[in-house]
């Protein structure tokens, strides 16, 4: 499913790309949507948990979703840096795709630890949390426009992502 060398086009590639984001932001969404629609209707079940240990899964979920969401975007940023580098057209693509989806998989994890926390505790700042991770994912979700400014393709790369060209 992560294999990113297979693609013709740029278009296949930016399918690939957003197959992949849909699904991973997909994987925390879903049950946090039953968790807060449920939670609106109180018809989740309420766990005993004293308050002392609450206040240690809020520090532990938020501090540990801060980190994940701060290397994440640190990560992407450093690596998007050694792909302006690359001469290879193919190769910068590639590359792209194992920085795009890193990050996608530390915000999915940021994203799940998020739901985790609000499952546990049914505290707003988790919700907060959320839908501050769902931004940060839309912020990195993948366009041809987004790909062609991201790699700083010019004249005939971007050409070739654009047109449907095939990539040697």
């Amino acid at each position: 499913m992560f294999e990113n060398t297979k693609f013709r086009t740029g278009v296949d590639y930016y399918h690939r790309l957003n197959f992949i984001f849909n699904l991973l932001i997909a994987i925390p969404l879903l049950p946090f949507a039953l968790l807060y629609l449920g939670n609106m209707k109180s018809r989740v079940p309420v766990l005993d948990i004293p308050v002392q240990w609450i206040f240690v899964i809020d520090t532990v979920t938020v501090t540990t979703t801060v980190i994940l969401s701060y290397y994440a975007i640190r990560g992407y940023r450093e690596s998007r840096i050694l792909i302006l580098v690359l001469d290879d057209l193919r190769q910068k693509m590639i590359s792209f795709h194992e920085s795009l989806v890193r990050t996608y998989l530390m915000l999915l994890c940021a994203a799940s630890i998020t739901v985790l926390g609000y499952f546990l505790t049914l505290h707003t700042i988790h919700v907060v949390i959320f839908i501050a991770l769902l931004v940060i994912f839309s912020l990195k979700r993948p366009s041809l426009k987004m790909i062609v400014e991201e790699l700083k393709l010019v004249g005939e790369e971007s050409d070739i992502l654009r047109n449907r060209s095939i990539i040697v």
